[in-house]
């Protein structure tokens, strides 16, 4: 998966009350409900070698995003 976004902007997306999922308007990105609460201290990179930002992958919601500054410059 390719993603070139940190979701800063992310919006949660909420049903009865609760918050089921998140969208990012900056790259259409979905993301699990637990986006917003993580702290995302447990990643792991997975990034390609064809990709110009960092990806990093959380363990604990199991959401991707991207790093802010580019390996390729």
């Amino acid at each position: 998966m390719k993603v070139q976004c940190a979701h800063p902007d992310a919006v949660p997306v909420v049903s009865g009350g609760q918050t089921v999922a998140g969208l990012c308007p900056g790259c259409d990105g979905q993301l699990p409900a637990a986006w917003f609460t993580c702290d995302h201290s447990d990643t792991i990179e997975v990034t390609a070698l064809d990709q110009r930002y960092p990806q990093y992958l959380c363990l604990q919601c199991d959401a991707t995003f991207a790093g802010s500054e580019p390996v390729i410059p």
